[in-house]
């Protein structure tokens, strides 16, 4: 089965995309950004349907050491090492428990439908999982898009992964040593409420993709990466199993991932030659996952 991640992150900005053209795809195939709305949705009815067979996980993209969901090494990281300046500007902010800093590639064509390296002369470096282009906080390290609590996608900040109910809000610039619960703008996201069921599922989706405005803040499923901006997500990586299968090989995706709730803070320090950006980060909230009523 082809891996398919672009549909994954084409969503973010499905809101602004009629006036857009179609975006290419590494194969040369355009995407439409608003074809694949409801691939989330048909997602879900799939679990429903489908229960994994149990049995060994032997093939080589599932070696959690080498494969597709392994974390990345250091060897793959230091292509994207965070600029000394930036790293010791926030020593003391990255003392704290539950905080991070991280460059992403602004590569998006370095990650195919297959969820592997576009093999490019520029993208072969970037051997990490999702090329770079996507992090899960809750993982701490380089994941493919679909597992990804942040995508960077075109220039634009979001997420799109399975089973994530997923709002993303630009704070502005404010200072990241300042921002908690109680910042301005976080209200939404602290009060938010994980869906319970498939139909709830699909209701919020429809609405963040369009925006929600609360209190002067925009909420959405992506937003417009700027550098010394502060940034809020609230992921919420639901519970259950999603089937899958490579080359025969069945599995549940969901043994590769760490699922929870959380909140998260992070900010656009700057970017490099290549216009790769550095953001610092730090988790807010992290909390454990709940089922929707339809995995249970």
């Amino acid at each position: 089965m082809l891996y398919r991640t672009l549909i994954l992150i084409v969503f973010l900005f499905s809101s602004i995309a009629a006036a857009q053209s179609p975006t290419p795809r590494p194969d040369g195939r355009p995407i439409n950004p608003l074809a694949d709305d409801n691939a989330r949705f048909d997602r879900l009815r799939s679990i429903e349907k489908i229960a994994p067979k149990s049995g060994p996980t032997n093939h080589p993209l599932l070696d959690r050491k080498k494969g597709m969901y392994r974390k990345a090494t250091d060897d793959e990281i230091r292509v994207l090492a965070v600029d000394a300046q930036h790293a010791s500007r926030y020593e003391s902010f990255l003392k704290q428990p539950g905080t991070g800093i991280v460059k992403l590639s602004s590569e998006s064509s370095c990650v195919s439908t297959a969820e592997i390296i576009v093999a490019t002369e520029r993208c072969a470096a970037l051997k990490m999982p999702g090329a770079g282009t996507s992090y899960s906080f809750r993982m701490e390290s380089y994941r493919v898009p679909r597992l990804a609590d942040i995508v960077l996608f075109n220039g634009m900040f979001g997420a799109d992964a399975v089973l994530q109910q997923f709002a993303l809000v630009d704070l502005g610039s404010v200072n990241i040593e300042d921002v908690t619960l109680d910042t301005n703008g976080l209200k939404y996201l602290v009060e938010l409420m994980p869906v319970k069921d498939r139909a709830s599922f699909a209701a919020f989706d429809a609405g963040i993709a369009k925006g929600v405005v609360v209190d002067g803040f925009v909420y959405r499923n992506g937003h417009a990466m700027r550098t010394g901006n502060s940034y809020a997500l609230r992921s919420i990586a639901f519970r259950g199993k999603f089937p899958r299968s490579i080359d025969g090989v069945e599995y549940d995706e969901m043994d590769f991932d760490r699922r929870r709730d959380i909140i998260v803070a992070f900010h656009v320090v700057g970017k490099d030659s290549d216009g790769n950006p550095t953001i610092v980060w730090k988790r807010l909230k992290d909390a454990e996952a709940p089922k929707l009523e339809s995995q249970r």
